[in-house]
Formats: C-alpha cells, sequence, structure tokens
C-alpha cells in the first residue's frame, strides 16, 4: 500500500537566517514597522516543524502588519509560511489561497527568486492533489528560473519535490535520481533538516523498490540528525517509514514501537493527515498479529480522523462557494444601480434635447450676423495673405535645402552604425575565439602533458592495463581536441566570410557512415550504438564539408547527452519541398524551457555531458549557421528523461 506519508519536502528559503528566539519574545510591545514584520515571519519559520499553532500566531500577527503597512515582501512572507502551515493540517483549499497569493505578490515585486519558490510550493500543493501533470508545469518553471539565476535553494526544493511526484507515479528510477541530485546542494553540517528530509526520501524510494537493508540505513540516519534538532513534525513521518520496514521483517514489537512515537508526535504538532494514516498502519499492524480488537479500535479512529479531514476539506469548499455567492450578490447589485443610472441619464438627455432645440434657434439668427463679418474680415485678410505667401514660398525653399542636408547625416549616421555593428560583431568573435583558446583548448593540451610527463619519468612502473588505459585516455583528450580546433577554425572562417557555401549533389549515407566511424571510438567507451538509417541511394544537394561538420557535431553532441549502453541514430524523411535529416537518442533530453531558449541566442552555453565530457558550445552555434546557410533550419524535440531529436530541414533544389 502507498501511503502519503511516505515521502515529504522541507520548506525552507534560502534567504531566511538563523534568529533568536529568546531575542524576539518581546516583538508584541514593540513597535511595528518591517523589521518587526521580518522577525515575525522568520519566528514562524523556525517553528513551523516544532510548534505549528505558534508559527501560525507568528505568521497572522506579521500578515496583518504587513498589510496594514502595506509591506508587499512581508506579506508574501507571511503567505508563503501560511500555505506551509495549512497544508500539514491537511487543509489544500486554503494552503492553495495562500500560495496563489504569494504568487500574485512575488509577480508585482518583480522578485524572480520568491517567484520560483511561489511556483515550486504551488506544484507542491497540486502533486498533494495527484494532478501530477499541474505540478510538473510549476516545478519546471521553478526550475527554469533556478538554474538560470543560481538558486541553490530552489534548485535542491525542487529535485525533492519531482523525486516525490515520481515516487508517486511509480517511477522508483527517476525519483531517486532527483533525490541524489538534491544531496549535491545540501550541506549536513549546517543545513541538518533538509538533508535529512532527503535522506528519509531516498529511504522511502528503496522501501517501495523492496530494497529495504539500503532503505533502514538511510531512514535511521535521517531519525538521528532530527531527533538531534526535535523536529517533531517530521520525526512523524519517519518513524511510520522505519515501522513499517520492520513489519515487513516480521519484527512487530519493533514496528509498534515506531507506529506509536510516530503517533505521538503528530498529535503533538496536530497534524491530522499524519494521526490518520498513524492509526491505518497500527489497525494493519495488529490486523496481522491477529489483536483484531485493537486493530478494530485503531479501524474506528481511522475513520473518525479521516471524516475529520474530510469534513475540513467540505468546509473549506464552502466557504469558496460562499465567497463566490456573496461576489455574485455584489455584480448583482452592481447591474441594478447601473440601470437605475441609465434611467436617470435618459430622463437628462430627454431635458437636454429640448434645449438644444432653443438653442439651435438662436444659432440661425447669429450665424446670418457672423457670416457677414466673415465676409468683410475675408476681403480684409486676402490682401495681406498675398504677401505672405511669398514669404512662406522663401521658407519652403530654404526647408528644402535644409531637408537635403539632414538626409545626407542621417545617411552618415547609419553608416556609422552599421561600422560600430560589425566592430561589435568583431569584438564579440575575437572574445569567443581568446575565450574558448584559454578555457577549453588549454585544459586537454595540459592534461595531454601531464600523462606524457608521467609515462616518461616512470615508464616502467606501469603495467600493460594501465599504459592502456592511459592510451585511451590520451586518444580521448586528442579527439575532442581535434574535434574543438575543426569547429574553430569552421566558426572563425564563418564569422569572417572565409567560408565559400558550394552545395552539390552528394551521398547522404556516404557521409553518415564517414561521421560513424570518426566518432566510433567515443561511443564505444560508453557502449553506445551508432545506428546510420539513411538508404544507401539517397542524394541531397548541399556543401559537403558543412553538411560532415552539422551531421558529426549532432552526432558528438547525442552520444555526449547519452548514457552508457543506449543508442545514436541517423534516419531520413523526404518531404514534398524539403529533405529532413534527423540524429536521434535515448539521453537525458531537457526541459521544454531548455528548448525554447537553445536558439534564441548568438552564443549557445555549453554543458558537460553524462560523463563529465566537456564542450565549447560551438557546435550547435555552427549547425545554426551553416543550415541556415542553406536556406533551411535546426529544430529539436525532447523532453526530461526522453532523449531528444534534433532534424535538419534542408529546402530541395527546383
Amino acid at each position: 500500500m502507498m501511503r502519503a506519508s511516505g515521502i515529504f519536502i522541507l520548506v525552507f528559503f534560502c534567504w531566511i537566517k538563523s534568529f533568536s528566539q529568546d531575542s524576539l519574545s518581546g516583538l508584541g510591545k514593540a513597535i511595528i514597522d518591517s523589521d518587526s514584520i521580518h522577525k515575525y515571519n522568520q519566528l514562524s519559520s523556525e517553528l513551523l516543524g516544532r510548534e505549528p499553532e505558534k508559527a501560525l500566531d507568528y505568521s497572522n500577527k506579521a500578515l496583518s502588519a504587513a498589510t496594514i503597512l502595506n509591506f508587499k515582501p512581508g506579506m508574501a512572507k507571511a503567505m508563503a509560511n501560511l500555505g506551509q502551515l495549512y497544508l500539514d493540517k491537511g487543509e489544500t483549499s486554503t494552503a492553495l489561497e495562500y500560495f496563489n497569493n504569494y504568487y500574485r505578490l512575488s509577480l508585482e515585486l518583480q522578485d524572480s527568486l520568491l517567484l520560483a519558490d511561489a511556483y515550486c510550493q504551488l506544484g507542491g500543493v497540486y502533486r498533494r492533489q495527484q494532478i501530477y501533470q499541474t505540478a510538473l508545469s510549476y516545478y519546471y518553471d521553478a526550475l527554469s528560473i533556478a538554474k538560470e539565476k543560481d538558486y541553490e535553494g530552489i534548485l535542491r526544493q525542487c529535485y525533492n519535490q519531482l523525486g516525490g511526484l515520481y515516487y508517486f507515479k511509480k517511477n522508483y528510477r527517476l525519483a531517486n535520481r532527483y533525490f541524489f541530485r538534491s544531496l549535491h546542494f545540501i550541506n549536513p553540517e549546517t543545513d541538518k533538516a533538509e538533508y535529512a528530509a532527503a535522506l528519509n526520501n531516498i529511504g522511502v524510494v528503496y522501501k517501495a523498490d523492496k530494497q529495504y537493508r539500503k532503505s533502514l540505513s538511510y531512514l535511521k540516519q535521517a531519525l538521528t540528525l532530527l531527533e538531534e534538532l526535535k523536529n517533531t513534525r517530521d520525526l512523524s513521518v519517519v518513524m511510520m517509514n522505519i515501522g513499517e520496514i520492520y513489519q515487513v521483517y516480521n519484527d512487530y514489537d519493533l514496528a509498534e514501537m515506531y507506529f506509536n512515537k510516530a503517533l505521538e508526535a503528530a498529535r503533538k504538532v496536530k497534524a491530522v493527515d499524519r494521526i490518520v494514516e498513524s492509526y491505518e498502519y497500527l489497525a494493519g499492524l495488529m490486523a496481522e498479529k491477529e489483536n483484531f480488537k485493537l486493530a478494530y479500535e485503531y479501524q474506528t479512529l481511522y475513520a473518525a480522523y479521516k471524516d475529520t479531514l474530510a469534513l475540513n476539506e467540505q468546509r473549506n469548499r464552502l466557504q469558496e462557494l460562499s465567497k463566490k455567492l456573496e461576489v455574485e450578490r455584489q455584480e448583482q447589485s452592481f447591474k441594478q444601480l447601473m440601470k437605475d443610472k441609465e434611467i436617470e441619464l435618459l430622463n437628462k438627455e430627454f431635458k437636454i434635447s429640448k434645449l438644444e432645440g432653443i438653442r439651435k434657434n438662436h444659432l440661425i439668427y447669429l450665424s446670418g450676423i457672423i457670416s457677414m463679418l466673415v465676409t468683410l474680415l475675408a476681403l480684409v485678410f486676402y490682401s495681406g495673405n498675398r504677401t505672405k505667401r511669398k514669404q512662406n514660398e522663401q521658407l519652403e525653399d530654404q526647408n528644402r535645402r535644409t531637408h537635403f542636408h539632414n538626409r545626407q547625416l542621417q545617411e552618415v549616421n547609419e553608416k556609422l552604425k552599421q561600422s560600430e555593428h560589425e566592430l561589435r560583431s568583431l569584438v564579440e568573435t575575437k572574445d569567443k575565439f581568446f575565450s574558448i583558446i584559454s578555457h577549453d583548448l588549454r585544459g586537454p593540451l595540459y592534461t595531454l602533458s601531464g600523462f606524457i610527463q608521467i609515462m616518461k619519468k616512470d615508464i616502467g612502473v606501469f603495467t600493460p592495463a594501465e599504459l592502456s588505459r592511459f592510451s585511451i585516455q590520451m586518444e580521448r583528450s586528442l579527439q575532442g581536441t581535434t574535434a574543438l580546433l575543426d569547429n574553430l577554425f569552421q566558426w572563425a572562417s564563418s564569422q569572417t566570410g572565409l567560408i565559400e557555401f558550394a552545395p552539390a549533389e552528394l551521398k547522404l549515407n556516404k557521409v553518415v557512415e564517414e561521421n560513424k566511424q570518426l566518432l566510433q571510438s567515443a561511443a564505444d567507451l560508453k557502449e553506445i550504438s551508432l545506428i546510420n538509417s539513411v538508404p544507401p541511394d539517397l542524394s541531397l544537394t548541399a556543401d559537403i564539408q558543412m553538411m560532415r561538420l552539422v551531421l558529426r557535431n549532432l552526432m558528438a553532441n547525442a552520444i555526449k547527452f547519452t548514457e552508457k549502453g543506449g543508442w545514436v541514430k541517423v534516419q531520413v524523411r523526404e518531404a514534398e519541398e524539403e529533405t529532413i535529416i534527423c540524429v536521434e537518442d535515448n539521453g537525458i533530453g531537457m526541459s521544454k524551457k531548455d528548448q525554447d531558449g537553445l536558439f534564441r541566442h548568438k552564443r549557445i552555453p555549453s554543458q558537460r555531458g553524462t560523463d563529465n565530457e566537456k564542450g565549447s558550445g560551438l557546435g550547435l552555434l555552427l549547425c545554426k549557421e551553416f543550415v541556415e546557410m542553406h536556406k533551411g533550419s535546426l529544430r529539436v524535440q525532447s523532453s526530461e528523461g526522453g532523449g531528444s531529436i534534433f532534424c535538419i530541414h534542408i529546402p530541395k533544389v527546383a
């Protein structure tokens, strides 16, 4: 049986620092200002796991004071804490309302850290409600911001949440992949509570995967840390997980002890959902022990508390419905008021129309008098206008000369702007060139030099197996350096206009096969299968050198981001007006946000591969430029954990 208590995610904000509770005990007497609101919120965050009632009190005080002062950062933090508190109490609707307000405030404040955290919290609510697709959408939005801004706190929080989501979807491999990723961002000395949460989550996944020894090891480490911290809220979760493993081992006494401890901890923090689960565990255990009397009692308590949870949810829904009805009532009142105003306005318009008729009669008499005066004035102005016309003609001639000179100046300015743009482009090319030489090229050369020095000095002490390993590593480093130099040369040539575009008919299968031979050793190191599915007789009109480089880079990238034992396939399909060449892999893939931003910038960032392979980011940049020189396009389809497909669309020659 899978229960919601199996996974818990601790919510911490990376900008909260420790604050002494004793030094803040007199806040109620202080004058309320922004500092006081911050301190209330800090106290609430510290007490979330130990004393939720006090945490709730401090959050409400912070929200009230911040609302009076219209201090939006304080309101946002209070909303976040209240959302977490109500989520722990099982009141999902109320929690969602607070988190939505938190999200709106973070947008108003234009604070990317708060916005990323709000996305993560909303994802947690929908994950709790098993609306997984919506939860995933929020998590990916949070991850996109966190990766761009390097928010480590949000990254580890999102990885924890994603691990929990995939756990509930029974994808245990992906679940533990995300939980282990979260460990990289947690300091076990300073962030013990978060470290304990990650250990618990890993233990629960191993438990679900029936790897009980591993599970018990991680869970007991988490228990030790939480007991040191006196974190009662999360102790109940870990104890229930440990009790369940002892129940599997048929050690009923230990299982009962841990279930009772979990129940006691859940009662202390009034976590109704965890109390319900504790009774469910105890009822099942007593039934296994054939103590049916106790099993019945625990089952009765489980049903009663579960009904309480359902009633809370129903009450929240009724409150929301009441709010909607009140809004509708106000809308009806407003509509009636508008109708009354319209009637009043029609009456006024009728009175105005009567007065307008009287005014028109007066205007007829006045217009006759005015027309006579206008005729006289026209005669006076006619003579003056003749003189003005001559003066205007002289001014227009002068303006034409001025306009001609301005146009010449504008043309000069345009040429200067174009020259400035070209100069900036050259400077960017130079900067990228030297950056690659100083970082990406120098590193492999130093590695090769180091290997040669070691072998030269101590050649006699190495075994044939060690020498073979060194030679493989040197060959791999040389291949990477050669590929980098080739890309660097091609890129520099394209930037300076030295590459001649010479399309001709070529056999695509042969080009793919050549690249396959070049990349075979790199694929063999990772046990990756290279598959050429291009028909032998298929012809294509393209620049053969450019097409070789484009396919080589796409195939190399696929190998780079595919784990050991995977595959990379090159295939082609014919459309009416274009030929589509696709390089497909079953690698780690990428998120929708990463795909959207992949070709938007002139510089494509480099990333390390699944075996820590390095890159310069030039490969995809060259691919994009060379495909566009063919009047074609480069497109990508991918999903995290689901591989990638890069497709080259080349128009057919008419």
